[in-house]
């Protein structure tokens, strides 16, 4: 939030010029302002003015319709995001649209819109206004777009902000509201304690209660897991995100606990005097009915999350598909 005791213009442009630091970073390439009021240009025709050059509001209203056109270009992929193309004619300010010809004379004079019109900057008229510790503010919205991730993205605000704050004029500051990658980042940090937490616990209590050489492979087991899913990741189009970070969290609990058990099992075997061969097989086959109903319980109670996913995401029905499956 960018807020201070100053005008409406002032802190507008103070914003834009925050918006265009931002974009400046290689790591930004979406910045949005929030609750700024748009730009207008107020045009006010007086009747006199109409009727001297026979003129009437709707051929004046052609005639700036005609002279501020904007109109698609196409787009082009790149790395940062989709770029769109306008070819653009449009006028912006007040001066622009001042010099919009009305009349022609004979004599080759033209009567232009800021003869015969006030022509004025403005904002549109609305009835909501923002504010920040009692003060007139401007949001500005910084987004992931693209293969960005947000922990970058969110430093390279924070680093970008401290240029922006030396040139802020007294009065005026920022704050920042809101930073949702904190959200992630501490997500994130609890996947990676709870994964080094559960191979830790399982190398430890099998080491001592069973053997090392059992504890080190079922170990092993559990990263590997995590490796072969995060493998298919890019092929179903899913990202490290809010939703596959808590798939990853719930997940990690079910794949230690089926580890110490399936383990456990297989030693009892080796204890009856079977080789290693068979007691893995025999064990994980005593346990594997178990071990599915418990998965499946896990897949029951999750089952409308991904309902609601397929309801309400974007991407195409093989993708969503894909999504909801990778989060059960």
């Amino acid at each position: 939030q960018l807020y201070g005791d100053t005008s409406e213009r002032v802190l507008r442009e103070l914003a834009e010029h925050a918006r265009d630091r931002l974009l400046q970073q290689p790591e930004i390439t979406q910045v949005e302002l929030i609750g700024a009021r748009e730009y207008e240009v107020h045009v006010e025709v007086p009747q006199a003015a109409l009727r001297a050059y026979g003129l009437t509001l709707e051929q004046v209203a052609q005639r700036v319709e005609a002279a501020a056109v904007e109109l698609p270009g196409g787009r082009i992929e790149a790395r940062g995001g989709e770029l769109l193309l306008r070819t653009s004619a449009r006028r912006d300010w007040a001066r622009d649209f001042a010099e919009i010809p009305l009349v022609t004379t004979p004599g080759g004079g033209v009567v232009r819109l800021g003869d015969v019109a006030r022509v004025e900057d403005d904002f549109e008229e609305v009835d909501r206004f923002a504010t920040f510790d009692g003060k007139p503010s401007i949001g500005i919205g910084v987004f992931r777009v693209g293969e960005q991730t947000p922990i970058r993205v969110a430093d390279a605000t924070r680093a970008a902000l401290l240029q922006v704050e030396a040139e802020l004029p007294p009065g005026v500051a920022f704050a920042i509201q809101q930073d949702r990658s904190e959200i992630y980042r501490d997500r994130l940090e609890l996947l990676g304690r709870n994964a080094l937490l559960g191979l830790i616990l399982v190398l430890g209590l099998l080491s001592l209660f069973l053997e090392f050489r059992l504890a080190f492979w079922v170990t092993l087991g559990i990263p590997t897991s995590f490796l072969g899913a995060l493998l298919f990741l890019p092929w179903l189009g899913v990202s490290i995100n809010m939703i596959s970070m808590f798939a990853f969290i719930i997940a990690l609990g079910i794949v230690v606990d089926d580890a110490i058990i399936a383990g456990e099992n297989i030693y009892e075997n080796r204890l009856k005097g079977m080789n290693f061969m068979d007691a893995a097989i025999h064990g994980a086959r005593e346990v594997a009915l178990p071990v599915s109903f418990s998965i499946l319980t896990n897949i029951v109670a999750f089952l409308p999350l991904m309902l609601s996913l397929i309801h309400i995401s974007e991407p195409t029905r093989l993708r969503r598909i894909s999504y909801a499956v990778f989060c059960l």
